[in-house]
This record gives structure tokens, C-alpha cells and sequence, in this order.
């Protein structure tokens, strides 16, 4: 697409349906942590507002961790952050204490708990499961948003489809 040049473009979105996954980009926490990182403050109200405009929809927030390994000693420089940033554990546990974080965000927004569910995989289903790069590493270390329920008996209730693309 060339912007230079005054033109039309026709955009076509897919409805989203229940069962229906999106990987929140722009979503990070600080490493170890499940305390949000500053640059997620985006993605966050990306969701946040699709879940404002889109008042029938229930979702699951599913975590994932890069690895498997567990973390088991504090660190002293993280010693008067608070909980979120005093994590030991496993790998499951983290990325469970993450997608209830992203939970809380939402219900302290205003968004109805009874249309919010969270779960923790830790590193059980990795995108690339020998990352070969780190970026491949950091996007097995993600949070996504399954559509549990849209409220429409046919499934297709609402667009626009992708939550990463809202108020951009």
C-alpha cells in the first residue's frame, strides 16, 4: 500500500466466533516477574476497550513461559517491589500469576469477573518448541485471549477481529 498517493482502500474484517484465539502483542512483563512492563500499557487498553465495545463476550487469558525452569530465589534488588515482582516458583505458576494479572487489570477497569478466566501453561505449548532465536524465545513467552462464549447464537456478533489492531 503505497500512502503517498490519495486512494481508497476496502478493508475486510472476519467476525470473531467463539473458540477463536489472539496472541496480545505488545504485552510484556518484567523477567521472573509477573508485574507488567511499561510499553504493555497499550495492549492492555486494546483489550480493554474490545471487551468495553463488545459487552457479551467472555474470554479465557491463557500465560505461557518461554522455559520450564522454576525460580527459586528472590532477588535482592526486587526486595521492596511487592509480590508481582517477588516470584518463586515454577514456570507454571508464573504464567498463571500472569494471565491473572491481566485478569485483574480488567476487572479493576470495570469489566464483569463472570466474563473472565485465567489459566497458567507454563512452557507446555510452545510456539517453537527448540527457539532457534530470541525472538522465537520471547514469543513463546506470550498471553493470549481465547473467546469463550460471543453471546450470538451464530457466533458473529462484532468486528473488528483482531484486538492488536484496535485504536491504532
Amino acid at each position: 500500500i503505497d500512502f503517498s498517493k490519495p486512494a481508497v482502500y476496502d478493508y475486510y474484517l472476519l467476525k470473531m466466533r467463539t473458540g477463536d484465539h489472539i496472541v496480545l502483542e505488545d504485552l510484556y512483563f518484567h523477567p521472573n516477574t509477573f508485574a507488567f512492563r511499561d510499553e504493555s500499557t497499550s495492549g492492555l487498553e486494546r483489550l480493554l476497550t474490545y471487551l468495553q465495545e463488545n459487552e457479551k463476550v467472555t474470554i479465557e487469558i491463557k500465560g505461557h513461559t518461554a522455559g520450564g525452569t522454576s525460580v527459586k530465589e528472590l532477588s535482592a534488588a526486587n526486595a521492596n517491589l511487592g509480590n508481582a515482582w517477588n516470584f518463586t516458583g515454577s514456570a507454571k505458576k508464573l504464567s498463571k500469576l500472569r494471565a491473572e494479572t491481566v485478569q485483574n487489570y480488567l476487572i479493576e477497569k470495570g469489566i464483569d469477573p463472570k466474563r473472565l478466566s485465567a489459566k497458567g501453561f507454563g512452557d507446555e505449548f510452545k510456539l517453537f518448541p527448540h527457539p532457534k532465536s530470541e525472538e522465537e524465545r520471547r514469543q513463546n513467552m506470550r498471553v493470549e485471549i481465547l473467546i469463550t462464549a460471543t453471546g450470538d447464537k451464530e457466533g458473529y456478533p462484532f468486528e473488528p477481529t483482531d484486538i492488536n489492531k484496535l485504536s491504532q
